[in-house]
Parts: C-alpha cells; structure tokens; sequence
C-alpha cells in the first residue's frame, strides 16, 4: 500500500493543478495515462472535481445579482400555474385508482398473469390496464418480469399475503 503512496504522490498535486486548470509539473496525457489504470487517484479526482464545483457554486451563488434572479425566478415559478386545457376534468381515483384495484383482485386470485392478457381477463381496455399496473408498481404492489419480450405481473408477496387475510 505504501509503494502504491508513492507511486501517486507526484500526480496529487497534479490532479488539483489539472481541476484548477493551472501549469503541471507533469504532462496532461501522463496524468490521464496515470488515471486510466489508478483507482485511488480516479477517486481523488472526482473529489476533487465536487469540491471545485461545490465551491465555484457558492461562489456564484453568494454574488447579490445572482441572488436576485434567484428570488425572482422562484417567485415566477411560485405565481405561475398551469393553464386548464379545455375538456372534463378527471379523478385520477377514479379513473387508475378503481382499475388498479380491479386487477389487484384479479392478480390475488389467479397468481401471474401475461400483461396483455389481462384486459380480457378484466373487462378493462388496455390504456387502462397498464395505466393501473403503473399505479400499482409505483406502489409496490406487484412484481414483473419479461420472458422474451412478454410482460408478466403478479401480487408482490405483502400483498398476497394481504389479499390470503381478507379472505
């Protein structure tokens, strides 16, 4: 380990000389050679390119005119809201939320399931369906794999046991 110290001692200085963007005492292309194949000094590298990029940003963020155009665009963030696009406005429970509960049901009963099977299965179009299977995997509610470019879902095992208990 120490041999490995000494080894990159003369590129430590380097790697700050070559972040900063000052004269090196070593050549660019032997410190990217040096890089290329020492995982310690790649480590020191990214370091120190966060803690460069972390100081230039408090910086830069410490002038006043910064500051103000800051607070200004937050401001316009904070007062601007979405435009309603013309149409009828729909409760995502309804619309996801209700499905999603449809092939819960379904998915506790009968196990895995090929995707697009499961509007057939469940009297439900196919938009729904994966609308709802998206519902439901961002809740953790089901498990799915691909098996040759088919998708496969099932009740993830907290809710099978979940589905055995309301029984």
């Amino acid at each position: 380990m120490a041999k490995d110290k000494n080894k990159c001692e003369k590129y430590e200085l380097a790697i700050t000389d070559y972040i900063l963007g000052e004269e090196m005492d070593i050549t660019r292309e032997e410190l990217l050679n040096h890089l290329a194949t020492c995982d310690n000094c790649q480590k020191d590298l990214t370091n120190w390119r966060e803690t460069y990029a972390a100081m230039r940003n408090k910086a830069y963020m410490e002038k006043p005119e910064t500051k103000k155009k800051y607070q200004e665009m937050l401001e316009r963030i904070k007062s601007s809201s979405c435009e309603k696009v013309p149409g009828k406005d729909v409760n995502i429970n309804t619309k996801i939320g209700a499905p999603a509960g449809v092939i819960w049901r379904y998915l506790a009963t009968n196990g895995w399931i090929n995707v697009d099977e499961l509007p057939k299965k469940t009297n439900l179009n196919k938009e729904i369906v994966h609308e709802a299977i998206g519902w439901l995997g961002k809740e953790g509610k089901i498990l799915m794999t691909e098996e040759k470019q088919t998708t496969y879902v099932c009740l993830a095992d907290h809710e099978r046991k979940n589905a055995q208990m309301q029984e």
